[in-house]
């Protein structure tokens, strides 16, 4: 079989890799009865679903050159991924993070997908890269960056974190030789990523503290500067500071402005670590947005990813269906250094400008 031969043939076999209209209504229609029998089940699905086989069952159709047909492929999803385990959009489902879908991002997800726009460069996909830039200058003015802040989409929470530690190092530039004597200051209450993300980036040796809690789970400020004061009095060197503005285990908030207050006397970094609703706290906290502006005087970074806020995945709101919650699964990590004006509290009114300063966010975005 000569070449040309070859490429008629590879040309036929992937045919139904481009279906005409017809049979993209077929197929269309068939996943879109799916999502409805779903969607108007929702008010009896149970919060967990104990089955017999774990989804097993699709092991009984092993990945092949063979495909099924698409009712057989319909059903397995039905039976053996859809319905075992935890139900998220059930209204009984209040456990661990993830929430509800929005029927409109998931349609923005069909929508991405079928028009496969490459986002990676401007020249390639300029709408792509501006709406990418709507996004994150919308989100950094929800936390208070400035409008010279920047940044890219991350795949995760762990990216992202990892973005603001590799963030930290870098603006305090520590070399290999200065590991062994930084410090970083966090709870118990931390993510498990923060510590990963030293791992990662090759801070494996730093000094990690963990500074006391009080009875609602939340950094004590003057721990933390007590244990600042001792490093120095040691001859080690106070780096990096990470606080809570909603941990995934209770929820809790660090008093952010004592600790910033601390951080910035002491020339440490501030992460900022919103793991757990924080992406609704800075428009509901009584200093949040307006005082999480004056949180940043110090160099600082934050992370958000807004999974229990019920908003669309593009700046707007929509109710979610199921719980009350909304799930956003794709992550937004920026980076930036600039001046940021502070705003007083109490009063809304401008105060003075701040300190330079280069921040990172983090945000899961993208829901269904």
């Amino acid at each position: 079989m000569d070449l040309l031969d070859r490429l008629r043939q590879l040309e036929e076999e992937s045919r139904p890799l481009e279906p005409g209209a017809a049979e993209r209504a077929r197929l269309r229609d068939a996943v879109v009865a799916s999502s409805e029998r779903f969607l108007e089940s929702l008010d009896t699905l149970k919060a967990y679903e104990e089955t017999e086989g774990k989804g097993i069952g699709l092991l009984g159709e092993p990945i092949s050159e063979r495909g099924v047909p698409l009712e057989r492929a319909i059903e397995l999803l039905e039976r053996e991924v859809f319905l075992p385990g935890a139900m998220p959009a059930s209204g009984g489902h209040l456990a661990y993070i993830p929430g509800c879908g929005v029927y409109h991002g998931a349609l923005g997800d069909y929508l991405a997908a079928v028009s496969n726009k490459y986002a990676g460069i401007f020249f390639t996909g300029p709408g792509c890269v501006r709406m990418e830039n709507l996004l994150i200058r919308w989100v950094a003015g929800l936390v208070g960056y400035p409008a010279g802040a920047g940044g890219n989409l991350a795949s995760g929470g762990s990216i992202a974190t990892l973005t603001a530690i590799c963030t930290a190092r870098d603006a305090h530039g520590l070399k290999g030789a200065d590991f062994a004597s930084a410090v970083v200051y966090l709870t118990s209450q931390a993510h498990h990523c923060v510590e990963k993300a030293l791992r990662i980036a090759g801070l494996g040796e730093v000094q990690v503290r963990h500074v006391p809690i009080d009875e609602r789970f939340r950094m004590r400020p003057e721990a933390l500067a007590a244990a600042i004061a001792e490093d120095r009095a040691r001859g080690l060197r106070p780096w990096l500071v990470v606080a809570a503005a909603g941990t995934t285990d209770t929820g809790a908030v660090d008093p952010l402005d004592a600790i910033a207050t601390v951080a910035g006397r002491e020339g440490c970094w501030f992460h900022v670590d919103a793991a757990y609703g924080g992406f609704s706290g800075w428009r509901s906290w009584p200093s949040v947005p307006t005082g999480g502006r004056s949180t940043l005087r110090c160099k600082s970074s934050a992370s958000a990813p807004p999974r229990s806020a019920p908003e669309a995945p593009l700046p707007g709101r929509s109710g979610g269906y199921g719980s009350n919650t909304s799930r956003l699964r794709r992550w937004l990590a920026f980076s930036g250094g600039a001046h940021t004006d502070l705003l007083e509290p109490r009063t809304g009114r401008w105060m003075e400008r701040g300190t330079p300063m280069a921040g990172s966010i983090d945000v899961h975005f993208s829901m269904r």
